[in-house]
């Protein structure tokens, strides 16, 4: 479960930092921020960016009248994970919610850019489960225990297939960074692997315990046995010697 984890936080992080990046790069070179971010928006690469320059919101505009009306209702639907994300994020750090928008979920990647601004991008779960479905189909090829991925509302999104469900006795494990929030959960089979492991853990001491008890037993047995034929013998000799 533990290779898991570590495998699916760095392909999530490399995904939403590389996106973070292909808007910051040319948005350094725009002359015209609002125009640029709004045509990629408009794109749909990514679906929705957040942009503030010395404090002060640069998209969607700070005016509400030059911002259009689809702007402002993700804008307030996002508005207090936005806030989170660029409270985590640093000029070395980016940081990273999760929220969702219009009951989808999103990842929200935040990274400062130069000295004053900071600008977030939102990215689908559809842009993300590609890389999620290849990178678990490939680590559970080998027919192993079941693993399933759940969100952080506790909705299953690996498998998204129906297979054999993981009880709640089995281990989780929390994600960070780009997936916090996220738990990766490995079943054991309890038909074979938990009874094996139950069987084990009881069988093999006691079986080991009363093997140990008979090899005493047997010991002792043969010791006292030896100890009456000296004795035997001891008798005979002095009876011989009597005579």
């Amino acid at each position: 479960a533990k290779s898991y984890a570590v495998q699916l936080d760095s392909a999530v992080n490399q995904i939403a930092s590389n996106r973070l990046n292909s808007v910051a790069e040319p948005l350094s070179r725009a002359g015209d921020p609002l125009t640029f971010l709004r045509r990629i928006v408009y794109e749909r690469s990514p679906p929705f960016v957040f942009l503030v320059e010395a404090d002060v919101r640069v998209f969607p505009p700070q005016e509400n009248a030059s911002a259009f009306t689809q702007e402002l209702k993700i804008l307030a639907r996002l508005e207090s994970a936005l806030a989170a994300t660029r409270e985590k994020a640093t000029a070395q750090v980016k940081g990273f919610t999760w929220a969702r928008l219009f009951g989808f979920p999103v990842l929200l990647t935040c990274g400062q850019i130069g000295s004053d601004r900071v600008l977030c991008i939102v990215s689908p779960l559809s842009d993300i489960q590609p890389t999620i479905d290849k990178l678990l189909s490939n680590t559970t090829a080998d027919q192993g225990p079941p693993v399933e991925l759940v969100d952080p509302w506790g909705q299953r999104q690996w498998p998204r297939e129906q297979l054999a469900t993981v009880d709640e006795r089995t281990a989780s494990i929390e994600l960070a960074e780009a997936l916090a929030g996220w738990k990766i959960r490995v079943g054991v089979d309890t038909d074979t692997g938990d009874a094996s492991l139950l069987i084990s853990a009881i069988v093999i001491p006691v079986t080991v315990g009363w093997g140990l008890a008979l090899f005493a037993l047997v010991r002792y047995q043969s010791g006292v046995t030896r100890q009456h034929r000296a004795r035997a013998e001891s008798a005979a000799r002095l009876s011989h010697d009597l005579r």
